[in-house]
């Protein structure tokens, strides 16, 4: 659907600025090799994407743990456990965030995201290789400049591990800079929409001319 919109509008020139946000990182990452030609910038909203999704056996392993509990379980999945354990288990998310995936939901239909988007991949083996041809293609092929955006008070990732992954694994990029944004946690394109955009706005215009020299970490702004 990505590469279709940009047929549809007609893009042809490198414009497109890419935003990809947490699981939602995985389908634009896969997209990204074919977006080469019309790809200006990436950034990366509160996601550790890379290698660690479908990229190891881990990760594909508990992939398949999730759609085999969701098959079996279906909407009565404990999505608080199956957090944690998605993140790499008890440390690596709080216990505010791990209360808050399990709070009581108002109905089963709550927890619809969660049941339904493993079942989307059915072909697991062409998911990993179509995912794995991306991942390549990344760290030898992304040479756009990199926007590393967290939410300040992101729960689940924190920035500064997620910033030093990307700037040594992107090894071809001209520059991946970082910024915090204030007040805001895993979903800061809601909770400071206003902050979010204004980040990736200037972001934009600092790269208007196609980036510059790689850049080292920069203080978080807040």
């Amino acid at each position: 659907s990505i590469l279709r919109l940009i047929d549809h509008v007609g893009i042809t020139e490198p414009k497109v600025t890419l935003v990809i946000h947490d699981w939602g990182s995985l389908i634009g990452q896969t997209a990204l090799p074919s977006l080469g030609p019309v790809l200006k910038r990436l950034v990366i909203l509160n996601a550790f994407a890379g290698p660690n999704l479908f990229g190891t056996f881990k990760g594909y392993l508990l992939f398949m743990v999730w759609q085999g509990l969701v098959r079996a379980m279906g909407r009565a999945i404990p999505a608080g456990e199956l957090n944690v354990a998605d993140a790499g288990g008890p440390g690596r998310v709080s216990a505010a965030a791990e209360a808050a995936y399990g709070a009581p939901f108002v109905g089963a239909d709550y927890k619809g995201l969660m049941c339904n988007w493993p079942l989307m991949y059915n072909d697991k083996g062409g998911v990993l290789r179509a995912y794995t041809k991306a991942l390549a293609w990344m760290r030898e092929g992304l040479s756009v400049p990199v926007l590393v955006a967290f939410g300040a008070e992101d729960l689940i990732l924190e920035l500064d591990s997620a910033h030093a992954f990307f700037q040594s694994w992107l090894a071809r990029a001209p520059s991946v800079q970082r910024v915090a944004i204030p007040c805001a946690g895993h979903f800061p394109m809601e909770q400071e929409g206003m902050a979010t955009t204004a980040a990736i706005v200037s972001f934009m215009r600092t790269t208007a001319a196609g980036g510059s020299a790689r850049s080292s970490p920069s203080p978080a702004r807040g």
